[in-house]
This record gives C-alpha cells, structure tokens and sequence, in this order.
C-alpha cells in the first residue's frame, strides 16, 4: 500500500472512530482537523472530488474560530476545479452583514477567485471589479 493510502486508510479509520465515539454523547460525529487532514492526503492522491467532499465536511464542522481560514480554503479549491461561481458565492454569503478588519481573509480570497476569473476569461471588468473591491 502506498503511503498516501495508507494515510486516508489511517484518517477514514479516525473520522469513523470519533463518529461513533461522538454519536452517544453529542450526535456531532465529527473532528474538522481529521476532514482536514484527509481532504490534503486525498488531494496529494489526485482525488479531487473527494478532496473536495472532505473539505466542505472540514468547514461544516470547524469551530468559529477557524471556519474563516476553511471557507477560504474551499474556495480556492473549487476555483481550481473550476467552480468559480460556487466559490465567489461561498465567500460572498460569509462576508454578507460582516464589516471588521477580521474580514480581510474572507475579502483577499474573494478578490483572488475574482482576479482569477477575470485572467481566465480575459475580462477587464471583472478584474477592475477584483481590483476596487475595499478591504475594509
């Protein structure tokens, strides 16, 4: 067995363990770290979707605290999986009735996926919409 498959044996098997060890207690079954964890060894496998599948479950179950970094995360993700419009919603819902400098995250991965796009397709509109969106 190759490393990296040994490594989404390794974190499946841990997801599985702290579901059942979660279901009793809380009915929350998850550990975002170990979605994390899988999402970058399924990655590193070239298996994109379910790559994909392990983050969004990351981000459902992170703690406030880190929900920022993984909803940024995601959107990069999908933006290279080539579901842009997916991504600009994803961070635009979460910047919607927000307006602290904390948002600077949420704000620079918008204007990344937006300046991709606009690359990608060669418009100058949605570049200068990248380019003149505050950071505050």
């Amino acid at each position: 067995m190759h490393r990296i498959d040994e490594a989404v044996s390794m974190l499946n098997q841990r997801i599985g363990k702290n579901r059942e060890d979660s279901d009793s207690r809380d009915g929350n079954g998850g550990d975002s770290s170990a979605y994390f964890q899988l999402y970058r060894a399924l990655l590193a496998r070239g298996d994109g979707k379910a790559a994909l599948s392990a983050l969004r479950a990351a981000l459902a179950l992170a703690v406030p605290a880190a929900s920022d970094t993984l909803a940024v995360a995601l959107a990069y993700e999908l933006e290279e999986q080539g579901s842009s419009a997916e991504a600009e919603r994803l961070l635009r819902n979460r910047l919607t009735g927000r307006n602290t400098a904390c948002d600077d995250l949420l704000r620079l991965g918008l204007a990344w996926i937006l300046l991709s796009r606009g690359d990608r397709a060669q418009s100058p509109a949605i570049l200068e919409e990248a380019a003149a969106r505050p950071l505050r």
